[in-house]
């Protein structure tokens, strides 16, 4: 499985230089002589709203997980498929899977939060001292 997974991305580098290459070949004179106009185009606004839309269903989902126990067991419940009761299922001591990735993800946010904090009041305090 190694091996093939190796063999895939070496696969994947030679198309992509040998593409590379083509490209540099075909329109060398070209991108020499300024010719070509840039290949960027604005993004359009239905672009610009598309992570707005999938930050807010994280946010979401992390909210629900939120008001769930992610510590009660419920060993009758063991490692059940997604349902409505259990949107992402239970592990394997029957335990919520959306309460505990919500809380994680909590936990996460909180933990980087304080250290951005951190970060900044050392930065501060460090711009601050004379030279």
């Amino acid at each position: 499985l190694q091996a093939g997974t190796l063999a895939l991305v070496l696969l994947a580098a030679l198309a992509t230089g040998a593409t590379r290459v083509a490209a540099r070949l075909l329109t060398g004179p070209a991108l020499r002589d300024g010719a070509l106009s840039s290949l960027h185009r604005p993004a359009p606004p239905a672009g610009r709203l598309l992570p707005l839309v999938y930050g807010a269903l994280l946010v979401a989902v992390v909210m629900v997980g939120l008001v769930r126990d992610p510590l009660a067991l419920d060993t009758g419940q063991r490692l059940r498929a997604p349902s409505l009761e259990h949107p992402f299922g239970t592990d394997a001591l029957g335990r919520d899977l959306l309460a505990r990735v919500g809380h994680g993800a909590l936990d996460t946010l909180l933990l980087a939060a304080a250290i951005s904090a951190a970060a900044l009041l050392v930065g501060v305090l460090l711009g601050l001292v004379p030279r």
